[in-house]
């Protein structure tokens, strides 16, 4: 039997292509930088202290005061390197230089001591600094090398993310031309070591590229089970598993950043669902299942919502777990009562039983006759209707049951 190689359209996966965007660029908003001044003879707060940022690797100057407090806040960008000059009547001037900003800006407290009060320019800070000036003392240098750590590491993780991204741009490139093992390679790199990423950071690559990547070891798993059937190639169908278990686990990752996305749970029903029905692989049965309810619970559209449940019910049936699946297509046939795959599905469930007691089975038999009938009785035209007039045929004739009206 051949399936289909898409149910998820190209439209759909350009949804998820477009959807992502770099945390930094996320992250451009201003940051507050915060710190005080105070006397350094009693460390009482010197109010209306002069606070000049001069921005160092581009051109740009801020200013702010204290407050009664000795305290100051103001928002500066978050890239860039910064020199922070502060001044007040009565006090020497003080200054940071060399202030790089990460997610966080650090905070700068200043003890002025007496002096003349002047406000030096940038400018005069550097040569003072050139001239082998305002030696750091232990405290100061210690705040620096914080600084610079923190700024090297948040520089890092830009880096790798920024890496990642051109990864995960590569593969939906090549997604979008059909050309799959190319895809795979990318999207695996962009999200490859990120199992216990921070999610703030990492969460929308993760999601969106493992969401990516099982659509395409799925797309590519279809094509591989479909060519094995045609040219009887056992390597093309164990190939077309692997793919397929790939896709399971890509997903599987996905969900643990997105846990809330009606596709995702769509992917990942749809992939176990034939790793199920086509290799046997029954243990991924109720994971499955779960799959196609959780994304009939979030869905919207009634009819879409309906399609989903009908699909967990024959996951369940695939895994040979009859009470589930007929539970799950009465669900359905609550919704909507002329919904001819659930009447199949009970049908096809209750005859694969594996009830063991006669008078069980019995009964579980009974059960398949009457779905069957509703279902022949209402399938003019339907492709299943010949298979199912068999199926009739066969408890009529081995088992003596025929059916009675479903109530």
């Amino acid at each position: 039997m051949r399936f289909p190689a898409r149910t998820l359209t190209i439209a759909a996966v350009a949804i998820f292509l477009s959807s992502i965007a770099a945390p930094a660029a996320r992250a451009q908003a201003p940051v507050p930088l915060e710190g005080s001044v105070m006397a350094a003879s009693d460390r009482s707060p010197i109010e209306g202290a002069a606070i000049d940022i001069y921005r160092t690797d581009i051109k740009g100057r801020y200013q702010t005061k204290t407050d009664k407090k000795g305290s100051f806040t103001y928002p500066v960008p978050q890239q860039g390197t910064f020199t922070v000059i502060v001044s007040a009547p009565g006090y020497a001037a003080g200054y940071k230089p060399g202030i790089r900003l990460s997610m966080q800006a650090p905070r700068l407290d200043f003890a002025l001591d007496k002096g003349n009060g002047s406000r030096p320019t940038i400018e005069e800070v550097e040569r003072f600094i050139a001239a082998g000036g305002g030696k750091e003392d232990s405290a100061a240098a210690e705040a620096r090398r914080k600084n610079e750590e923190e700024y090297a590491k948040a520089k890092a993780e830009k880096d790798q993310f920024d890496s990642r991204k051109a990864r995960f741009d590569a593969g939906a490139t090549a997604m979008l031309a059909s050309d799959y093992p190319t895809a795979i390679t990318e999207f695996t790199a962009a999200i490859s070591g990120l199992d216990n990423a921070d999610p703030a950071y990492y969460g929308e690559l993760i999601g969106v590229g493992g969401t990516n990547l099982a659509e395409t070891h799925y797309r590519l798993g279809v094509d591989l089970f479909n060519q094995s059937l045609k040219e009887k190639d056992a390597a093309k169908k164990t190939a077309a598993k692997d793919h397929l278990m790939n896709g399971a686990k890509a997903i599987a990752l996905s969900i643990k950043f997105t846990p809330n996305g009606q596709s995702v749970y769509a992917i990942q029903g749809k992939t176990l669902s034939l790793l199920v029905d086509k290799f046997g692989e029954t243990d991924q049965a109720e994971t499955g299942a779960n799959a196609f309810l959780k994304a009939s619970e979030v869905e919207l559209d009634s009819k879409k919502k309906i399609e989903y449940l009908v699909q967990a019910g024959d996951v369940y049936r695939y895994g040979y777990m009859t009470d589930k699946a007929v539970s799950t297509y009465k669900m359905v046939l609550a919704a909507d009562p002329n919904n001819l795959s659930a009447y199949y599905g009970i049908g096809l469930a209750c005859m694969a039983t594996g009830e063991s007691d006669d008078a069980k089975r019995r009964e579980i038999y009974q059960t398949a006759a009457d779905y069957l009938k509703v279902f022949a009785e209402k399938a003019s035209g339907d492709a299943r209707a010949t298979e199912v007039k068999g199926l009739l045929e066969i408890l009529a004739k081995d088992f003596k049951i025929k059916p009675r009206p479903i109530k």
